[in-house]
């Protein structure tokens, strides 16, 4: 929409706003335009409307508008979770995907050239969706924070509403478990060191885990 000025035959102005779709050759649009006055005169009768609405029933109106800031407070945090969610999908996606690289290029079927090419591919995908789950978590963590704050101040936070909102569950401690060479030996080919096994193994560990923290986040 444009300001634009134009005059009468008497040479006194006047003001309108004209629909900026007209003129432009994409768009089938007749030119029509309102004038700045009639525009008061409809923004005028709305907020007299508004204050009417508020006279009569001020806390009925403070109600409503607090249900649908909740409401959009709380849609965002969930749209947040959905795109969490995608994501999650598409990295547990390329761990398969990696995987089945690898173990297609140990046993030939997959020249190096071309492994090399997809596991890059791959790997700065999966870094790129990864630093998007770190942004995601973050925004839901300033939002459990704000929703924590407004509770408290309204006196109705309470120990349950609290694990509720945080996720929280309860954690068992960790048994520390040990293996010896002899039984890890038979998952790995003769050729790999105790340290090359040890870097193996904790790579995979790492990958489990991430797939395990999005899977919780579901």
């Amino acid at each position: 929409m444009s300001y634009q000025t134009n005059y009468y035959k008497s040479d006194a102005p006047y003001h309108s706003f004209r629909c900026s779709s007209y003129g432009n050759r994409t768009v089938n649009c007749t030119i029509h335009h309102i004038s700045d006055k009639v525009l008061y005169q409809l923004v005028l009768r709305s907020i007299q409307r508004l204050s009417s609405h508020i006279i009569a029933d001020e806390r009925g109106f403070a109600e409503e508008l607090k249900s649908k800031w909740e409401a959009q407070a709380n849609g965002e945090p969930q749209k947040q979770k959905d795109e969490l969610q995608t994501i999650n999908r598409r990295l547990n996606e390329l761990d398969r995907l990696i995987g089945s690289l690898y173990e297609n290029f140990i046993s030939g079927l997959l020249p190096e050239k071309q492994y090399k090419s997809l596991m890059k591919k791959y790997s700065a995908e999966q870094d790129s969706l990864e630093s998007q789950v770190s942004e995601i978590q973050e925004k839901l963590e300033q939002t459990k924070a704000q929703r924590l704050k407004k509770y408290s101040q309204e006196g109705h936070l309470t120990l349950d509403m609290m694990r509720v909102i945080m996720g929280e569950e309860k954690k068992s401690d960790l048994d520390r478990v040990t293996f010896t060479s002899d039984t890890l030996r038979k998952y790995f080919p003769k050729s790999y060191t105790p340290q090359r096994m040890q870097e193996t193994i904790i790579k995979l560990l790492e990958q489990w885990q991430r797939k395990r923290q999005r899977d919780q986040e579901r």
